[in-house]
Protein backbone atom coordinates (compact mmCIF):
# COMPACT_ATOMS: atom_id res chain seq x y z
CA UNK A 1 0.00 0.00 0.00
CA UNK A 2 1.42 3.54 -0.59
CA UNK A 3 2.43 5.65 2.03
CA UNK A 4 4.21 8.95 2.97
CA UNK A 5 7.51 8.84 4.60
CA UNK A 6 8.47 11.65 6.55
CA UNK A 7 12.58 12.57 6.73
CA UNK A 8 12.94 15.17 9.60
CA UNK A 9 13.25 16.26 13.08
CA UNK A 10 11.25 15.63 15.93
CA UNK A 11 11.18 17.90 18.85
CA UNK A 12 8.98 18.54 22.18
CA UNK A 13 7.67 21.88 21.44
CA UNK A 14 7.18 24.40 24.79
CA UNK A 15 4.18 27.02 23.71
CA UNK A 16 3.94 30.08 25.82
CA UNK A 17 1.22 32.53 25.17
CA UNK A 18 1.91 35.91 26.09
CA UNK A 19 0.38 39.02 25.41
CA UNK A 20 3.36 40.07 23.51
CA UNK A 21 6.53 38.95 22.58
CA UNK A 22 9.30 40.94 24.62
CA UNK A 23 11.85 43.40 23.04
CA UNK A 24 15.54 42.31 23.35
CA UNK A 25 16.32 42.32 26.96
CA UNK A 26 12.87 43.09 28.10
CA UNK A 27 11.28 40.37 30.32
CA UNK A 28 7.47 39.97 30.29
CA UNK A 29 5.03 37.88 31.68
CA UNK A 30 3.77 34.65 30.34
CA UNK A 31 -0.07 33.60 30.22
CA UNK A 32 -0.11 30.02 29.44
CA UNK A 33 2.38 26.85 29.21
CA UNK A 34 1.71 23.60 27.62
CA UNK A 35 4.52 21.42 26.71
CA UNK A 36 3.39 18.92 23.45
CA UNK A 37 5.51 16.74 20.55
CA UNK A 38 6.46 18.98 17.97
CA UNK A 39 9.10 19.38 15.50
CA UNK A 40 7.86 20.49 11.63
CA UNK A 41 8.30 16.71 10.41
CA UNK A 42 6.46 15.41 13.19
CA UNK A 43 4.18 17.80 12.79
CA UNK A 44 3.82 17.00 8.72
CA UNK A 45 3.63 13.35 9.46
CA UNK A 46 0.85 13.43 12.19
CA UNK A 47 -1.59 16.26 9.88
CA UNK A 48 -0.79 13.72 7.13
CA UNK A 49 -1.69 10.41 9.39
CA UNK A 50 -4.92 12.35 10.87
CA UNK A 51 -5.92 12.92 7.24
CA UNK A 52 -6.07 9.44 6.35
CA UNK A 53 -2.80 8.32 4.68
CA UNK A 54 -0.30 5.50 5.82
CA UNK A 55 2.73 7.43 7.23
CA UNK A 56 6.44 6.74 8.51
CA UNK A 57 8.40 8.18 10.36
CA UNK A 58 12.46 8.98 9.88
CA UNK A 59 14.41 10.17 12.06
CA UNK A 60 16.09 10.37 15.75
CA UNK A 61 15.33 11.10 19.83
CA UNK A 62 17.86 11.30 22.43
CA UNK A 63 17.80 8.48 24.78
CA UNK A 64 16.15 10.91 27.05
CA UNK A 65 12.13 10.79 29.15
CA UNK A 66 11.14 13.00 25.68
CA UNK A 67 12.33 10.22 23.52
CA UNK A 68 10.45 7.79 24.68
CA UNK A 69 7.29 10.24 24.79
CA UNK A 70 7.72 11.30 21.13
CA UNK A 71 7.96 7.91 19.56
CA UNK A 72 4.76 7.01 22.18
CA UNK A 73 2.87 9.77 20.96
CA UNK A 74 3.46 9.00 17.22
CA UNK A 75 2.95 5.10 17.62
CA UNK A 76 -0.51 5.95 19.48
CA UNK A 77 -1.56 8.20 16.15
CA UNK A 78 -0.79 5.00 14.44
CA UNK A 79 2.80 6.41 12.66
CA UNK A 80 5.41 3.52 11.49
CA UNK A 81 8.43 4.57 13.41
CA UNK A 82 10.75 1.76 12.64
CA UNK A 83 12.77 4.39 11.49
CA UNK A 84 12.85 6.43 14.22
CA UNK A 85 16.45 5.46 16.20
CA UNK A 86 17.85 6.75 19.58
CA UNK A 87 21.03 7.99 20.03
CA UNK A 88 22.66 7.90 23.75
CA UNK A 89 24.02 10.41 25.70
CA UNK A 90 21.80 13.04 23.73
CA UNK A 91 18.99 15.20 24.21
CA UNK A 92 15.57 15.10 21.80
CA UNK A 93 14.99 18.18 20.69
CA UNK A 94 13.63 20.77 22.18
CA UNK A 95 11.07 24.20 20.33
CA UNK A 96 10.12 27.01 22.40
CA UNK A 97 7.48 28.76 20.55
CA UNK A 98 6.52 32.52 22.15
CA UNK A 99 2.97 33.49 20.75
CA UNK A 100 1.39 36.90 21.61
CA UNK A 101 -1.98 38.04 21.28
CA UNK A 102 -2.11 38.21 17.62
CA UNK A 103 -1.86 34.63 16.83
CA UNK A 104 1.85 35.51 15.42
CA UNK A 105 4.91 33.47 16.75
CA UNK A 106 8.48 33.11 17.40
CA UNK A 107 10.62 29.64 17.53
CA UNK A 108 13.12 28.76 18.98
CA UNK A 109 14.64 25.32 18.49
CA UNK A 110 17.75 23.49 20.03
CA UNK A 111 18.45 20.03 17.83
CA UNK A 112 19.79 17.86 19.73
CA UNK A 113 19.28 14.45 18.26
CA UNK A 114 18.26 15.90 15.22
CA UNK A 115 21.46 16.70 14.11
CA UNK A 116 22.51 13.81 14.71
CA UNK A 117 20.69 11.75 11.68
CA UNK A 118 23.04 10.19 9.65
CA UNK A 119 22.83 8.84 6.40
CA UNK A 120 23.04 5.11 7.33
CA UNK A 121 19.78 5.56 9.10
CA UNK A 122 18.11 5.78 5.69
CA UNK A 123 19.95 3.23 4.29
CA UNK A 124 17.61 0.91 4.29
CA UNK A 125 14.58 2.89 2.91
CA UNK A 126 13.27 1.15 -0.04
CA UNK A 127 10.54 3.25 -1.22
CA UNK A 128 7.97 2.67 -4.03
CA UNK A 129 7.11 4.51 -7.12
CA UNK A 130 3.67 4.88 -5.62
CA UNK A 131 5.01 6.71 -2.50
CA UNK A 132 5.49 10.46 -1.32
CA UNK A 133 8.57 11.24 0.60
CA UNK A 134 8.88 14.50 2.59
CA UNK A 135 11.57 15.89 3.96
CA UNK A 136 12.42 19.36 5.66
CA UNK A 137 16.35 20.41 7.11
CA UNK A 138 15.75 19.85 10.47
CA UNK A 139 18.47 17.13 9.93
CA UNK A 140 21.56 17.58 7.93
CA UNK A 141 21.88 19.09 4.66
CA UNK A 142 23.59 16.01 3.49
CA UNK A 143 21.11 12.91 4.56
CA UNK A 144 18.40 15.18 3.10
CA UNK A 145 20.69 14.83 -0.67
CA UNK A 146 21.43 11.29 -0.37
CA UNK A 147 17.59 10.88 0.28
CA UNK A 148 16.14 13.09 -2.67
CA UNK A 149 18.51 11.10 -4.90
CA UNK A 150 17.57 8.00 -3.72
CA UNK A 151 14.16 8.91 -4.60
CA UNK A 152 14.80 9.67 -7.88
CA UNK A 153 16.56 6.62 -8.44
CA UNK A 154 13.42 5.03 -7.15
CA UNK A 155 10.70 7.25 -8.83
CA UNK A 156 9.27 8.02 -5.58
CA UNK A 157 7.52 11.87 -5.52
CA UNK A 158 9.43 14.30 -3.37
CA UNK A 159 8.35 17.20 -1.26
CA UNK A 160 10.66 19.20 0.46
CA UNK A 161 9.60 22.04 2.60
CA UNK A 162 12.65 24.07 2.80
CA UNK A 163 12.51 25.13 6.70
CA UNK A 164 14.26 25.90 8.76
CA UNK A 165 16.60 27.96 6.15
CA UNK A 166 19.89 26.77 6.59
CA UNK A 167 23.22 28.39 5.12
CA UNK A 168 23.81 25.53 2.61
CA UNK A 169 19.54 24.89 2.13
CA UNK A 170 20.64 25.56 -2.00
CA UNK A 171 22.37 22.06 -2.22
CA UNK A 172 19.43 20.47 -2.42
CA UNK A 173 16.47 23.06 -3.45
CA UNK A 174 16.47 21.67 -7.11
CA UNK A 175 16.36 18.03 -6.21
CA UNK A 176 12.59 18.01 -4.98
CA UNK A 177 9.85 17.39 -7.17
CA UNK A 178 7.82 19.57 -5.11
CA UNK A 179 9.51 22.57 -3.15
CA UNK A 180 7.38 24.31 -0.44
CA UNK A 181 8.32 27.71 1.48
CA UNK A 182 6.74 30.13 3.39
CA UNK A 183 7.66 34.46 2.55
CA UNK A 184 10.22 34.37 4.99
CA UNK A 185 12.05 31.16 3.24
CA UNK A 186 11.44 32.34 -0.56
CA UNK A 187 13.48 35.40 0.56
CA UNK A 188 16.27 34.27 1.96
CA UNK A 189 16.94 31.14 -0.88
CA UNK A 190 16.26 34.07 -3.72
CA UNK A 191 17.58 36.95 -5.16
CA UNK A 192 16.43 40.19 -3.71
CA UNK A 193 15.89 39.12 0.18
CA UNK A 194 12.57 40.72 -0.15
CA UNK A 195 9.65 38.72 1.48
CA UNK A 196 6.62 38.42 -1.20
CA UNK A 197 3.49 41.11 -0.33
CA UNK A 198 1.47 39.92 -3.14
CA UNK A 199 0.57 36.84 -5.48
CA UNK A 200 2.52 38.45 -8.22
CA UNK A 201 5.55 38.81 -5.97
CA UNK A 202 5.36 35.40 -4.94
CA UNK A 203 5.09 34.43 -8.13
CA UNK A 204 8.55 35.65 -9.51
CA UNK A 205 10.21 34.49 -6.29
CA UNK A 206 9.23 30.43 -7.57
CA UNK A 207 9.91 31.22 -10.55
CA UNK A 208 13.42 32.49 -8.92
CA UNK A 209 13.70 29.64 -7.00
CA UNK A 210 12.42 26.80 -9.27
CA UNK A 211 15.78 24.65 -10.18
CA UNK A 212 14.74 22.69 -13.13
CA UNK A 213 11.98 21.66 -15.67
CA UNK A 214 8.79 20.42 -13.64
CA UNK A 215 9.37 21.41 -10.61
CA UNK A 216 6.80 22.82 -9.03
CA UNK A 217 6.93 25.38 -6.14
CA UNK A 218 4.61 26.51 -3.95
CA UNK A 219 5.47 29.87 -1.48
CA UNK A 220 2.74 30.06 1.32
CA UNK A 221 1.62 33.62 2.37
CA UNK A 222 0.13 32.78 5.59
CA UNK A 223 -3.09 34.67 6.14
CA UNK A 224 -2.85 35.73 2.25
CA UNK A 225 -3.03 32.45 1.37
CA UNK A 226 -0.51 30.32 -1.09
CA UNK A 227 0.63 30.45 -4.50
CA UNK A 228 1.58 27.48 -6.85
CA UNK A 229 3.93 27.52 -9.89
CA UNK A 230 2.66 24.13 -11.10
CA UNK A 231 5.03 21.69 -12.72
CA UNK A 232 3.60 22.58 -16.48
CA UNK A 233 4.72 26.20 -15.44
CA UNK A 234 1.18 27.72 -14.65
CA UNK A 235 0.54 29.80 -11.53
CA UNK A 236 -2.40 29.14 -9.32
CA UNK A 237 -3.18 31.61 -6.67
CA UNK A 238 -5.65 30.67 -3.87
CA UNK A 239 -6.90 33.07 -1.47
CA UNK A 240 -6.70 32.60 2.61
CA UNK A 241 -9.76 31.70 4.00
CA UNK A 242 -11.08 34.72 7.00
CA UNK A 243 -10.81 32.84 9.93
CA UNK A 244 -10.51 33.76 13.82
CA UNK A 245 -6.51 32.48 13.79
CA UNK A 246 -5.17 32.11 17.41
CA UNK A 247 -1.54 30.20 16.39
CA UNK A 248 -0.13 30.02 13.70
CA UNK A 249 2.63 27.78 14.77
CA UNK A 250 2.16 24.81 13.15
CA UNK A 251 0.03 26.36 10.21
CA UNK A 252 3.00 25.47 7.56
CA UNK A 253 3.43 22.15 9.11
CA UNK A 254 -0.64 21.03 8.18
CA UNK A 255 -0.12 22.69 4.86
CA UNK A 256 2.49 20.33 3.76
CA UNK A 257 1.16 17.45 5.31
CA UNK A 258 -2.23 18.24 4.03
CA UNK A 259 -1.00 18.04 0.60
CA UNK A 260 1.15 15.31 0.42
CA UNK A 261 -1.75 13.70 1.77
CA UNK A 262 -4.09 14.89 -0.65
CA UNK A 263 -1.60 13.60 -3.35
CA UNK A 264 -1.00 10.48 -2.33
CA UNK A 265 -4.92 9.64 -2.31
CA UNK A 266 -4.98 10.49 -5.87
CA UNK A 267 -5.64 14.67 -5.75
CA UNK A 268 -4.27 16.57 -8.47
CA UNK A 269 -2.10 19.45 -7.54
CA UNK A 270 -4.55 22.27 -7.79
CA UNK A 271 -7.10 20.38 -5.92
CA UNK A 272 -3.93 19.47 -3.24
CA UNK A 273 -3.72 22.84 -2.95
CA UNK A 274 -7.36 24.12 -1.86
CA UNK A 275 -7.49 20.95 0.66
CA UNK A 276 -4.15 21.98 2.26
CA UNK A 277 -4.75 25.79 2.90
CA UNK A 278 -8.67 24.43 4.06
CA UNK A 279 -6.38 22.15 6.12
CA UNK A 280 -4.31 25.32 7.45
CA UNK A 281 -7.50 27.45 7.76
CA UNK A 282 -8.52 24.76 10.94
CA UNK A 283 -5.15 24.39 12.45
CA UNK A 284 -4.87 28.23 13.04
CA UNK A 285 -7.83 28.42 15.13
CA UNK A 286 -6.11 26.19 17.99
CA UNK A 287 -3.16 26.63 20.28
CA UNK A 288 -0.68 24.46 19.71
CA UNK A 289 1.34 22.03 17.55
CA UNK A 290 -0.21 18.93 17.07
CA UNK A 291 -2.85 19.70 19.15
CA UNK A 292 -3.78 21.84 16.32
CA UNK A 293 -4.02 19.58 13.71
CA UNK A 294 -7.38 18.52 12.04
CA UNK A 295 -8.83 15.28 11.60
CA UNK A 296 -10.31 14.45 8.23
CA UNK A 297 -13.61 15.08 8.57
CA UNK A 298 -13.28 19.13 9.36
CA UNK A 299 -11.27 19.85 6.74
CA UNK A 300 -13.39 17.90 4.22
CA UNK A 301 -16.26 20.10 5.68
CA UNK A 302 -14.64 23.07 5.42
CA UNK A 303 -13.34 22.22 2.04
CA UNK A 304 -16.42 21.10 0.75
CA UNK A 305 -15.68 17.39 0.15
CA UNK A 306 -18.67 14.84 0.02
Amino acid sequence: MSKIIVAGGINMALMVQVERRPDGGETVFGKSVQYMPGGKAGNQAVAARRLGANVAFYGRTGDDAWGGELRAFLGAEGIDVTGLQSSAGATSGLGLAVVDNSSQNAIVIVSGANRLVTVDDIAGLQPDAEDIVVCTLEIPIPVVRELLELCRRTGSKTILNAAPIVSDAQIVTDLPDVLIVNEIEAALLSIGGESPEDFAAAAAQARCLRGRDRQTVIVTLGARGVLMLGSDGKEIAVVGRKVPAVDTTAAGDCFVGAFAAALLEGQPPPAALEFANAAASICVQTLGSTTSLPRRDAVDLVAGVG
